[in-house]
């Protein structure tokens, strides 16, 4: 369920560490920070290079059993202007991801466009 203050985590590949010895994804940890119609806010360290990582909930345990549930895919992460230099842009700590339901309905249309 996505409510405001759970925690998640996603992971993904950041630019630049790919390569023999650095080609494993690092894992975030971060929180929702709100819910709008097919966005999660996300409360996160986020870098470049986590768009398309997949967001799950923080696991809890359900009826003894530890689960996780896939939420959606990271799509952007927010930066702001430094001051001093208008050029360079800084992480705001901010992601927005695209819930997995509006990703699965959209691919499901794509599919009975496709098949028209």
């Amino acid at each position: 369920m996505i409510v405001a203050g759970r925690e998640v985590f996603f992971l993904g590949y950041p630019k630049g560490m790919t390569g023999y010895d650095a080609n494993i994804p690092l894992v975030r940890q971060g929180l929702i920070a709100g819910d709008r119609m097919h966005e999660i806010i996300l409360d996160g360290n986020f870098f470049g290079g986590s768009s398309g990582s997949p967001i799950f909930l923080n696991p809890d345990l359900e009826n003894n059993v530890m689960s996780q549930r896939l939420i959606g895919v990271v799509a952007e992460q927010r930066t702001i202007a430094i001051k001093r230099f208008p050029m360079l842009e800084e992480n705001m700590g901010i992601g927005i991801g695209i819930k997995i339901g509006y990703i699965i309905q959209t691919v499901d249309k794509s599919i009975k466009e496709l098949n028209k």
